[in-house]
């Protein structure tokens, strides 16, 4: 059960009052289990997206359009597989793209999955893109790639559409998100 003893304080020689009861371990693990912390797989952050903005494709770097939604960097690992989604009906659409940074920030380059790669060495391979929602991608052995950075297609929107919009985006390792 949930209690494993009861404490009685006698009152007179008839009589006891119960002033306590001490909950079993099971009782107490079944408390203690619902403040275990299981932090989030998901390794997009959505302050860092920015609204009104698209990626360069040259520089990798923020630049005002107002259609666009530059949805940020995410912290890759390489040999490693990530996918990322958005539940949303603006998706990515013409903007099959990977921007990729090493771990200083600088700009490595471009895989364009309906172009060509800038030529940045080592770039993401095995990118699969599932219609206008998805996209897995692997990170070679020995790439330099730290970040990948997405944006979304240039859509006419307002602010709600992108705070919406940035709070579909899911994006894990694995080949599932």
């Amino acid at each position: 059960g949930d209690v494993a003893a009861y404490e009685y304080r006698r009152t007179n020689s008839t009589t006891s009052v119960l002033i306590a009861s001490y909950p079993s371990s099971a009782a107490v693990n079944a408390v203690s289990d619902g403040f275990n912390f299981v932090p989030s797989r998901n390794l997009y952050d959505k302050t860092n997206a920015v609204d009104g903005m698209v990626m360069d494709y040259g520089t990798g770097l923020n630049y005002p359009y107002a259609d666009g939604m530059s949805l940020g960097y995410f912290p890759v690992t390489a040999n490693k597989t990530y996918t990322v989604s958005m539940s949303d009906l603006l998706g990515f659409n013409s903007a099959h793209a990977l921007y990729c940074r090493d771990v200083n920030g600088t700009f490595l380059g471009i895989d364009h999955t309906v172009g060509a790669t800038t030529g940045m060495a080592s770039p993401p391979t095995s990118i699969t893109w599932t219609g206008n929602s998805k996209v897995t991608f692997t990170i070679p052995s020995g790439s330099a790639i730290a970040y990948v950075g997405l944006m979304t297609n240039y859509s006419v929107h307002v602010t709600d559409d992108f705070n919406r919009v940035i709070g579909t985006v899911q994006a894990e390792e694995g080949a599932t998100a």
